[in-house]
């Protein structure tokens, strides 16, 4: 750490550390970065993948071969290649945590869904009770679905309307639905 006051540590470059150590193996959230030559890039990525923190990862390459080998076989939240900075600017690419890394997920869709709730909501300023399949659920309440199935699949205007007329039969059907819509609707389904 330098001589002076705060907390300022100069920007590090580290060649050729030991796979074991550190700096190699967890997140240093600092401007430190170890340099490995190695003789493959299978052997560059295996190094890349042996931590338990994967936040972001990327590679550089003006081959698109080369590059598309990098996106398969890098293990990361976020893979770049050829930049390093990108995704996080672009509000539609997802930036997420893989392994120890990171918390949820920022940006995109998956980011938006995890910072907002989804609800349902509904106002029918025409009703004055309960809807129709609502408490109470009893015997009465029963036959009338099973009246209301029997009308939502019957053909033809006849059936329509004998079953309508059992639906009127029950004085909750007749207080909660407004009759003037439902034969209405019944001519239309005919």
């Amino acid at each position: 750490m330098p001589d002076g006051p705060g907390f300022f540590y100069p920007p590090t470059v580290v060649l050729d550390p030991p796979s074991d150590v550190r700096l190699m193996r967890e997140e240093t959230l600092g401007p430190v970065i170890p340099v490995v030559v190695t003789e493959s890039l299978e052997r560059a990525m295996m190094l890349a993948n042996d931590t338990e923190y994967a936040l972001t990862a990327s590679g550089w390459s003006k081959s698109p071969r080369t590059a598309e080998r990098m996106m398969v076989g890098l293990q990361a939240g976020v893979v770049t290649i050829n930049d390093v900075l990108y995704s996080y600017g672009e509000p539609a690419s997802t930036w997420s945590g893989y392994r120890k890394s990171g918390m949820g997920q920022n940006h995109g869709t998956p980011g938006l869904r995890e910072m907002s709730r989804q609800r349902f909501v509904s106002f029918d300023p025409s009703r004055a009770e309960a809807p129709l399949f609502s408490f109470p659920y009893d015997e009465p309440g029963y036959r009338m679905a099973e009246a209301s199935l029997e009308y939502l699949n019957r053909r033809g205007w006849f059936g329509k309307l004998r079953a309508l007329f059992q639906l009127i039969r029950f004085e909750r059907f007749r207080r909660r639905t407004p009759l003037r819509g439902l034969l209405g609707a019944t001519r239309r389904h005919v």
